[in-house]
């Protein structure tokens, strides 16, 4: 086995790091974009003007979350990791352009659902392919030395 990793191999490890980089800023951002826009979102959907409906749009996407991502993980285990980002970010896509679209508190707790469930299956995937990616590299460049 070579010790020196080759330079291509490098290049394409920082690549699909720095690919991956953006889609996990946006992932935390998009999570708290919600939150900070409590105000508008109440104001601008009637149906949402509670604090307890408030609450359950968070509490949509938490308990969809965490309860299927055992399941993203074992989808992510066992399919191809870049087709489950793919398919993942698409479906976030989606939903994130439904979310700016939503007009009822009804409309906001399915898009709140699917992306608790779009991002159960991309975090075990991004999670999976940057962390490997970030190790190997590392374990290279100590060996190398």
């Amino acid at each position: 086995m070579n010790a020196n990793p080759s330079p291509n191999l490098a290049r394409g490890a920082w690549l699909a790091v720095a690919l991956l980089f953006p889609v996990a800023l946006l992932n935390y951002l998009d999570r708290q974009m919600l939150a900070a826009m409590k105000d508008s979102v109440m104001a601008a959907i009637p149906d949402v003007a509670t604090d307890a409906r408030w609450g359950l749009l968070g509490a949509w996407f938490k308990w969809i979350y965490a309860g299927l991502s055992p399941i993203g993980g074992f989808v992510a285990d066992r399919l191809s990791k870049r087709w489950t980002v793919i398919a993942s970010l698409a479906v976030w896509s989606a939903v994130t352009w439904w979310t700016g679209h939503a007009h009822t508190f009804e409309q906001m707790v399915w898009t709140r659902a699917l992306m608790g469930i779009s991002e159960a299956l991309d975090r075990k995937s991004t999670r999976l392919n940057s962390s490997h990616l970030v190790i190997s590299y590392a374990v290279f460049c100590l060996k190398k030395k």
